[in-house]
């Protein structure tokens, strides 16, 4: 059963950036402080998915959201983007920001799907050539 769990867990979510992404967050680079908030998705009492965001008056920026490889596509990342949504709202955000790369198509149908659109560009943002897109969620 996965359950989830609200606040920031640095050496958790850290976990699950390894397994994740070729270039993961360490737990020192999570802050614990507000205006950061977390929640992370836990199977057996380990840390499977998070999202990670800060919270600024009126705004939100989406900084991390990832899911260890064995529990893609089961709606985890949908699930967690939801409960984020409901947050920003529940705390009078009027917009969700975001960056991703251009080159990552998945994550921009994830995003598009979820109701963001693009607002802006990078331009080799990640390197010569791999641009950051800025996508935002009008709340």
């Amino acid at each position: 059963m996965i359950a989830l769990r609200s606040g920031i867990d640095a050496a958790g979510f850290a976990a699950v950036e390894q397994t994740a992404f070729s270039h993961g967050w360490r737990a020192d680079q999570f802050s614990t402080a507000t205006p950061y908030l977390g929640h992370g998705l836990y199977e057996d009492d380990q840390c499977v998915a998070f999202v990670y965001a800060m919270m600024l008056p009126g705004e939100a920026e989406l900084l991390r959201i990832a899911c260890r490889p064995e529990v893609r596509r089961r709606g985890l990342a949908g699930q967690l983007l939801t409960s984020l949504i409901a947050r920003c709202r529940a705390t009078e955000a009027h917009q969700l920001f975001l960056e991703v790369a251009q080159n990552n198509q998945g994550a921009r149908a994830f995003y598009r799907a979820h109701g963001f659109g693009q607002i802006g560009c990078r331009k080799d943002y990640y390197g010569p050539g791999d641009d950051a897109l800025l996508l935002a969620l009008t709340l």
